[in-house]
């Protein structure tokens, strides 16, 4: 399995097929796998994560997020202090954030369900519409915007 610690610059890795771990890493982030699984903990700066077919797992990024998965899950964990941009084809998404932070949501599931443990305020203009399957507002006041949405899977933000 490929992997790389501590790297002090920018990191642009492509694989086919494979796996890859990138642990504290210092610079932007740009990772790619056609089918493999993609682990990236302890990012300093941007990530960007793209899977064709495999899992993405981002833990304790401190910039932006971007991570795009075809048919894959994506799990993140961590307090979102930069915009958390998520995207699946068929995959489901968990996201683990600390009870206390503050974060814009915008989320949606086309065949999914779509489960927030964290309050959340909304403003409702015109007409109220009971969906399990979006949810947009601000928690605990709002923050960095949190942006997930998946064609056929399940989100969860815990």
């Amino acid at each position: 399995m490929p992997s790389a610690t501590a790297i002090s610059n920018d990191t642009h890795a492509v694989v086919g097929s494979g796996n890859v771990t990138l642990t504290d890493t210092h610079g932007r982030v740009d990772v790619t796998s056609g089918s493999g699984n993609l682990v990236v903990r302890g990012a300093k700066d941007e990530v960007r994560a793209r899977a064709g077919s495999g899992d993405i797992d981002i833990e304790q990024p401190a910039g932006n997020v971007v991570a795009e998965a075809g048919s894959g899950d994506i799990h993140g964990k961590g307090v979102p202090k930069n915009m958390w941009s998520i995207r699946t084809g068929s995959g489901n998404v968990t996201l683990n954030v600390p009870s206390e932070a503050a974060f814009d949501v915008d989320i949606s599931s086309s065949s999914g369900s779509v489960t927030l443990g964290h309050p959340v305020n909304t403003t409702v203009q015109g007409r109220i519409q009971e969906s399990k399957k979006s949810v947009v507002g601000k928690v605990r006041g709002g923050g960095p915007i949190v942006s997930v949405h998946t064609g056929s899977g399940d989100v969860q933000v815990d």
